[in-house]
């Protein structure tokens, strides 16, 4: 299965600054534009908490492209979230940004809850993955973020590698990556990735010199958010490469949920 998470950025300090009344009519009028969006690519909602959505794919019906669509969705709801920000600008309210995360893997799923209230959800080690993920694509200034499974499965799709991470609650590292449009037209899109691919397998490798070159090229492109090459620049310029271990693998350890 794929699960989903999405997240406003800052809704906090939204809700400080809108009236009950506006903010019951800004989450009614978000959460059911992302819910359509979702819907029309088979995915099942899961639940709401307050602006967050949970959703996921392949069950209770079968979907053999659940990774796919899941990143439709999350596409498909950066897009609608651009026209609702239009809508919120002309009534005054602040523009809202969104997270995504999504895992694929094994899941539990089922009516699960206690004697008195029970909801057909979602459980497991690639759920709780999903909801970590989606949490760093603040960190990394980046929409959507998905695992390398989601990745392995939606092959139509162009990626770039985010970072090897260990989230909260884990202990093995993991790839993270950030799905582009499939029919993205940015120009010179493939020269851009070959380059960044290129990057990071340097940095990988310890060879910082000439990583550091490539991700100052990077950065000067601007054509992507560059936040994960300036993060990159800031590690190695921290660290002593003579100085790591045996066994360095290059994994960043995340600890914040």
């Amino acid at each position: 299965m794929s699960v989903l998470f999405a997240d406003i950025r800052g809704f906090t300090t939204l809700s400080e600054s809108l009236s009950p009344l506006e903010l019951s009519e800004f989450l009614n009028e978000y959460l059911s534009a992302v819910t359509e969006v979702i819907f029309s690519h088979d995915g099942t909602i899961d639940k709401y908490v307050g602006d967050m959505v949970m959703a996921f794919w392949n069950a209770p019906i079968d979907e053999p492209a659940h990774a796919e669509k899941a990143i439709d969705s999350a596409l498909g709801m950066q897009s609608i979230l651009s026209v609702l920000n239009r809508s919120y600008v002309n009534k005054g309210w602040p523009e809202v940004a969104l997270g995504i995360g999504i895992s694929t893997g094994e899941m539990n799923v089922g009516d699960m809850g206690s004697q008195y209230r029970k909801a057909y959800t979602v459980l497991g080690d690639t759920v709780n993955l999903g909801s970590r993920i989606e949490s760093l694509t603040k960190f990394y200034n980046v929409g959507v973020l998905v695992s390398k499974a989601t990745k392995k499965q939606a092959t139509k799709y162009k990626y770039r590698l985010i970072d090897k991470v260990t989230v909260v609650g884990k202990s093995d590292a993991v790839e993270i990556y950030e799905p582009l449009s499939s029919d993205c037209a940015i120009e010179g899109i493939d020269e851009l990735l070959s380059k960044h691919h290129e990057a990071f397998k340097l940095y990988y490798s310890k060879d910082w010199p000439k990583a550091l070159l490539l991700f100052n090229q990077l950065i000067r492109n601007n054509i992507l958010s560059t936040r994960v090459y300036e993060i990159m620049l800031e590690r190695i310029n921290s660290e002593d490469v003579n100085s790591l271990p045996e066994n360095w693998s290059g994994e960043f350890i995340h600890l914040k949920k």
